[in-house]
């Protein structure tokens, strides 16, 4: 027994050594950014580009997921800013989870130095994790002991090892960086002209209404703690910039409530924003219940350069 436990032992440490060796390894962002090719429609790709290697400053950076891609007009709020002389960047992913933004933030101030970050606030904080998180974030990032509020806290784990591995294995066989944007229109901001029956809209109000009604849980009280750690640290990284941070409430459409659940969280970091329910209640301004159109995206997009020439 004794001689079979050794051997095992001596057949799994090489196993475990390399595992750590992954584990402790900072990711190379390039690949990172870069193997996200299928997700998002290319998005990874072009976020690297403009943050580590195009010249151009970011004096306001968006942040969120496809609703702040396809609400928030970078290219028009840049324009309405030319007296300001700040440019605009909308840098929103696909799906939800505020440790993604966190992630974005920590590598967008390592090459860039924003005057204000503005996140996107749903109707109530994510709990979950964002399915992207562990193939862009460093180790210490995947383990903290408050991490265990959260339901992807193994998953993430192995998720992270394995991308390592992948993004090791590509630098050794040498594989290319494929780029697949649209090098003609490197701006974040994409949504269509398409506007939703009203029909769909009426469903999407009903199903808000019910999703209100069983957000008001005491599971919720639980849930909350791991975003709200992942919201202190964004807080604490912005103020050690001096960066202004703002939450930029987008529900969706038939949404019942003014502000978001956790809008004492946000005041409690930065300031709240708050549009006027005349871009979320016009049926023309939407694609779909969850997404605004051209049309929305430029009421909404119009309305926030308003209030950063305010609080400047």
């Amino acid at each position: 027994m004794r001689k079979f436990i050794l051997h095992t032992t001596l057949f799994l440490l090489p196993v475990m050594v390399g595992v750590l060796v992954l584990f402790f390894q900072p990711i190379n962002k390039k690949r990172a950014y870069y193997c996200l090719t299928n997700d998002c429609e290319g998005r990874g790709a072009w976020m690297y580009r403009r943050i580590f290697e195009r010249q151009e400053p970011i004096d306001i950076a968006f942040l969120g997921s496809s609703h702040t891609i396809n609400g928030i007009n970078d290219s028009l709020i840049t324009n309405e800013l030319q007296a300001e002389n700040m440019m605009a960047c909308n840098l929103g992913y696909c799906r939800l989870g505020a440790n993604m933004n966190y992630v974005l933030i920590q590598h967008l101030l390592s090459k860039k130095k924003p005057k204000m970050i503005v996140i996107e606030a749903m109707p109530d904080e994510t709990y979950q994790s964002h399915p992207i998180f562990p193939y862009m974030a460093e180790w210490n990032e995947i383990t903290p002991p408050i991490g265990v509020f959260n339901g992807w806290y193994t998953s993430n784990f192995y998720t992270h090892v394995m991308a390592k591995w992948m993004y090791i294995r590509s630098d050794v066989w040498n594989e290319p960086y494929i780029y697949r944007y649209n090098l003609q229109n490197e701006r974040g901001f994409t949504t269509n002209i398409t506007k939703a029956h009203e029909t769909v809209l009426q469903k999407a109000k009903e199903r808000q209404e019910k999703l209100s009604a069983k957000s008001q849980t005491w599971k919720r009280k639980y849930a909350m703690i791991y975003p709200r750690y992942i919201l202190s640290n964004i807080a604490k990284l912005a103020a050690s910039q001096d960066i202004k941070l703002v939450f930029l409430y987008i529900p969706p459409y038939g949404y019942p409530s003014k502000e978001p659940m956790e809008a004492n969280t946000y005041r409690k970091y930065g300031e709240l924003w708050i549009p006027p329910d005349s871009i979320f209640n016009t049926t023309s301004h939407w694609y779909d219940g969850d997404h605004l159109n051209l049309e929305g995206a430029n009421a909404l997009s119009f309305w926030v350069a308003d209030q950063i020439k305010k609080s400047n």
